[in-house]
C-alpha cells in the first residue's frame, strides 16, 4: 500500500516511516528537513507542506532557507493602568 506521511522527520514520523517501510509498504514522507531514511521503498518530499511546486513536482526540493522567524516584541502601553487621566 503507498503511504503518506506529513511531518516525516519528527520523532513520530520518521518512527511510523520505518515501521511502515519494514511491513513492506511504500512511503513518501513531506517535512522541511530530511530524516536519513535510505530505502528503495522510501520516496522524500522536502519543502513546506502549503509548497503546490514541490507537491506537484513529485521529487525533492531544497528546504526554504529562510532568516530566524520574526519574533513578536512586548511594549509596555504608554498610559499605565489606572493612572488618572490629564
Amino acid at each position: 500500500m503507498n503511504m503518506v506521511i506529513t511531518g516525516s522527520a519528527s520523532r513520530v514520523g520518521s518512527k511510523l516511516a520505518r515501521r511502515l517501510l519494514d511491513e513492506g509498504h511504500h512511503v513518501t514522507g513531506f517535512d522541511l528537513r530530511g530524516n536519513g531514511i535510505e530505502r528503495a521503498a522510501y520516496h522524500e518530499m522536502l519543502g513546506a507542506f502549503h509548497d503546490h511546486a514541490t507537491a506537484s513536482r513529485g521529487r525533492p526540493a531544497e528546504p526554504p532557507r529562510r532568516a530566524n522567524p520574526p519574533v513578536a516584541a512586548w511594549r509596555r502601553p504608554t498610559s499605565e493602568v489606572g493612572s488618572p487621566p490629564d
